[in-house]
């Protein structure tokens, strides 16, 4: 700390996201950006050569963006500990080969609910089967994941069931109910209840 060494870093390598999350924070408008694998390269050489040794790639969605293997590859082959944080609805037979043969330190994946109506009405998307099936592939190629959760009104019923997958399965599991306002507003929506929130720590 007193070196200031970056020993661990996040980098956002795109802005973009194929969900349209109710309580996202970030506008369309902001959602056009994504960094080069120059870029990112160079950044990530400056990064280590100053002791890094762990770096999060994340989004937006991280699998969105055209490089991503082989900006992956790049830090791993620098010997970094990668961590990945993805919404799990993109992950192909490439990328479960990729974390297999090279395994990330960990694949941290949110989960909006426990049901296709709950993941629509949050991420406007019915993505929840294929979010589900790509959770259980990677956790069967013994790859380690971390299940997360945004509780808010509109999936607060579906926790329970989002808990006890997540036990079942021996996967990680941990939450969060802070909402973000947008930029443009002091607004907070979707957030749930004092007593909700009460509720859920007395659960956990």
């Amino acid at each position: 700390y007193k070196r200031r060494i970056p020993l661990t870093a996040t980098i956002e390598i795109i802005s973009q996201c194929n969900f349209r999350c109710v309580h996202c924070y970030i506008e369309n408008d902001c959602r056009k950006n994504a960094l080069t694998y120059e870029e990112i390269v160079d950044f990530g050489n400056q990064i280590i050569q100053m002791g890094c040794l762990y770096v999060v790639l994340t989004g937006g969605e991280v699998l969105l963006h055209p490089d991503f293997e082989r900006i992956y590859m790049f830090f791993v082959k620098k010997g970094v500990c990668v961590s990945v944080f993805s919404n799990g609805s993109l992950i192909t037979p490439n990328i479960v080969e990729l974390f297999t043969k090279y395994p990330p330190r960990v694949v941290e994946i949110t989960m909006y609910g426990f049901h296709a109506d709950t993941y629509e009405s949050v991420t406007k998307l019915r993505a929840f089967e294929k979010v589900k099936e790509n959770i259980l592939l990677l956790k069967q190629k013994g790859i380690n994941v971390l299940l997360k959760m945004f509780v808010m009104s509109e999936n607060y019923q579906d926790f329970d069931n989002v808990c006890q997958f997540s036990e079942e399965n021996g996967i990680p599991f941990k939450y969060d109910s802070m909402i973000i306002a947008a930029r443009d507003t002091e607004e907070i929506k979707h957030q749930i209840s004092n007593e909700c929130i009460i509720d859920l720590a007395k659960k956990n």
